[in-house]
């Protein structure tokens, strides 16, 4: 059975914190080159975070549920 280490950081990053999140991530990606990983970042930094994650291509970006009810 295989882990998988996900996030969904809501809200609280705005595009400007998600890349710098990102560049941290990517400074340290050999801690993350042998695992599944999956974020979730806010809708308004999707694409941002998905073109800075191009050199760590284990990384899944996925969006979450946008539901106004």
């Amino acid at each position: 059975m295989s882990k998988i280490f996900a996030a969904n950081w809501k809200m609280y990053l705005n595009e400007e914190e998600s890349i710098d999140f990102i560049s941290k991530m990517s400074s340290n990606k050999d801690l993350f080159a042998d695992k599944k990983v999956m974020i979730f970042p806010s809708h308004t930094a999707l694409s941002s975070v998905k073109n800075a994650l191009q050199n760590m291509p284990n990384i899944k970006v996925g969006m979450q549920d946008c539901d106004m009810n």
